[in-house]
């Protein structure tokens, strides 16, 4: 869902310099805010869920685009400014950033399925096959998008370019639907909850229920700032379609990329597990490098 186009190169260095600078702090947050979670999920058995899975393979994509996508557009605008556009390196950054945008998103329609799920069909959540699901989801957030970023770049660039707005659009059609169905289902057991008459039964399903709200509504957030972020990127897309360079082009889609730098923020400040597992994971890896210097340090003494 990221493009380019070789035949305008000719960007203000002013505006090359800014669009740079804002990839490389992004893309040394996302970089390390990814790489955090991985870790993190890994190291942490209270992670090990179901719902953390799908963050993780999140953060695979984020990944992509923070260490891969971002620094070859840094390259390209700082080329731009010089008026010198490589092709090779234009189809590198198409191909992973179209992969990678698309990835994300299905992934996001797919923990939206599970989130609905969750709260509508909890028994069938937890027992109609979770884990072939996960793997039958995150197949097609892989081979979809391959097989999108193949017709993007090697067939028609304009025909794609509208298909993925229209299904960007039906996509968040979708999703809306999919957490109205969900805040009004959550509303409606909160009143159930209000009127149980055995304690004990009450406040298991409260904090059953209270988990469930403050995942559904964390991962609502995620999806709010992908909008925020991503929205300029597909209106400039549909109002211009025949213009995938230039100035406007390249800080909408700066700022289109940047969003895989924040969803790590998100869990730091909304989910009490990760915050925990991120302070243990980065007090470890700094006691960790202390130890190796001071191993060094005394090895040349």
């Amino acid at each position: 869902m990221v493009d380019s186009n070789s035949t305008f190169c000719d960007l203000p260095y002013s505006s090359s310099v800014a669009i740079a600078t804002i990839n490389a702090i992004f893309c040394v947050l996302g970089i390390i805010g990814n790489s955090l979670v991985l870790v993190a999920v890994y190291r942490t058995m209270e992670l090990h869920t179901l719902s953390n899975l799908y963050l993780v393979a999140l953060a695979i994509a984020d990944f992509l685009t923070s260490a891969i996508v971002q620094p070859l557009l840094i390259v390209m605008v700082i080329q731009e400014s010089k008026g010198e556009c490589n092709k090779t390196l234009e189809t590198v950054f198409r191909s992973v950033g179209n992969f990678s945008a698309a990835a994300s998103f299905l992934i996001l329609l797919f923990i939206t399925t599970e989130r609905l799920l969750a709260v509508l069909k909890p028994i069938l959540y937890k027992n109609f096959h979770p884990k072939r699901r996960f793997v039958v989801f995150i197949s097609i957030s892989v081979i979809l998008p391959l097989i999108y970023t193949i017709l993007r770049v090697a067939v028609s660039k304009k025909a794609t370019s509208y298909f993925s707005a229209i299904l960007f659009v039906l996509g968040y059609i979708y999703i809306a639907a999919c957490y109205l169905i969900i805040l009004l289902q959550l509303r409606r057991q909160s009143r159930k909850m209000e009127r149980s008459t055995s304690i004990p039964h009450g406040e298991d399903t409260r904090s059953t229920r209270h988990a469930e709200k403050a995942v559904t509504s964390t991962m609502a957030l995620i999806i709010g700032i992908f909008t925020i972020m991503w929205g300029p990127f597909f209106y400039y897309r549909i109002s211009q379609p025949s213009t995938n360079s230039g100035e406007g082009y390249n800080w909408v889609r700066t700022m289109a990329i940047s969003n895989s730098a924040l969803n790590f923020i998100v869990y730091a400040f909304r989910m009490k597990r990760f915050r925990n597992a991120f302070k243990t994971t980065i007090s470890d890896s700094i006691h960790s490098l202390l130890r190796t210097s001071s191993t060094a340090i005394n090895a040349q003494n």
